[in-house]
């Protein structure tokens, strides 16, 4: 099996991220707003659009809908969506304050800039890692990370790594800056539980990355797969690229 990257809407289902983007993109005047949602048991997802009810600040927005209830309820959400009518894209207090008592993560895009955040608040409670389906940006390789080590090693590194969207360009120079802030290169072939390995990646993709599970496999989440688990193999050029150590292991 190859161990190379996923490309940001190049693989898996991107109809629901296409379809949210352009609501949220639609209007620069005001903030337009959604919900991506599982379907099917988890199997599937999309995105829900809603009409912003707040009609006396066109730098926020509020959701009065009923089916948005439904879905919260039933613990389908995947992400809050909505749109900054400015260049930044940073959530502010407001935004902070709702992801944290949902619980929910929050996905903000410009519509001037296009530049996009995804923040995960420090409330939110990652699903179990195995069985999930690959959803780029919200579920992929880089969150299978993020949840492997909350859930298995009990670090949160959604405290020293705030933004989780992908850029459409130099986003493997952000994952690199990323990764050096926070972890130390080590000998691809002393690797120990909770290393990070990074894969070499194709000439237009992003880098694909696994962590050493309790048994010295690589576990990680492919395209267009359910996560698994692998032997790692440290013997071939164009596989293992790096392994790093988080700061605190």
């Amino acid at each position: 099996m190859e161990y190379h990257s996923e490309a940001f809407l190049v693989h898996g289902n991107t109809n629901p991220i296409t379809k949210g983007f352009k609501h949220l993109l639609k209007d620069s005047s005001n903030e337009s707003c959604g919900i991506f949602v599982f379907k099917n048991n988890k199997f599937e997802y999309d995105f829900v659009s809603f009409n912003n009810s707040n009609k006396y600040y066109k730098d926020q927005f509020n959701i009065n809908d009923k089916n948005f209830y439904k879905y919260y309820l039933s613990g389908d959400i995947i992400s809050l969506c909505h749109s900054h009518n400015v260049d930044n894209s940073t959530p502010s207090e407001i935004d902070i304050e709702i992801s944290e008592s949902l619980g929910i993560p929050s996905f903000i895009i410009s519509t001037s800039s296009k530049k996009s955040y995804l923040y995960y608040p420090q409330s939110y409670k990652p699903p179990p890692l195995n069985g999930r389906i690959f959803i780029p940006m919200f579920q992929d390789c880089m969150n299978y990370i993020k949840d492997y080590y909350e859930l298995e090693l009990n670090i949160k590194l959604s405290k020293d790594i705030k933004n989780w969207s992908r850029n459409r360009s130099g986003t493997n120079q952000k994952i690199n800056k990323q990764i050096n802030n926070n972890f130390r290169l080590i000998d691809n072939k002393k690797f120990k539980h909770g290393d990070l390995i990074v894969f070499e990646q194709n000439p237009s993709a992003l880098f694909h990355l696994g962590v050493v599970n309790r048994d010295l496999m690589l576990s990680h989440h492919p395209i267009n797969c359910f996560p698994n688990d692998q032997f790692i193999d440290t013997t071939s050029a164009d596989k293992v690229y790096k392994v790093y150590r988080y700061k605190d292991l």
